[in-house]
């Protein structure tokens, strides 16, 4: 029995290697197909990455003082004034232009 389950687990090991192998190749095939131009809002784009990782920080580590309620309004309203909504109204141009 201990040989089937061996052989069980080794099948699942290589099962997963090669789904694991192929998600990146169709994620390249699609964006290459449908990459942004974000020359233009790359800075924003920085902000609203640099917000979100330091309070996202915050929240997985509960190191924060308020309700969680609090600290999401908090991130909500830093990301907007980082300019993620420029930058998702850019995003959804070119992809409206791409895809219609």
């Amino acid at each position: 029995m201990i040989g089937n389950q061996r052989r069980d687990k080794e099948h699942g090991i290589r099962s997963m290697h090669f789904i694991t192998n192929m998600i990146p190749l169709r994620l390249t095939i699609l964006m290459a197909s449908s990459f942004p131009e974000v020359d233009d809002i790359q800075a924003k784009i920085n902000n609203v990455n640099e917000t979100y990782v330091n309070y996202m920080k915050q929240i997985a580590f509960g190191k924060y003082s308020g309700s969680a309620e609090d600290i999401v309004a908090e991130m909500q309203a830093a990301l907007k004034q980082a300019g993620i909504e420029d930058v998702t109204a850019e995003l959804q141009a070119q992809f409206d232009a791409l895809y219609k």
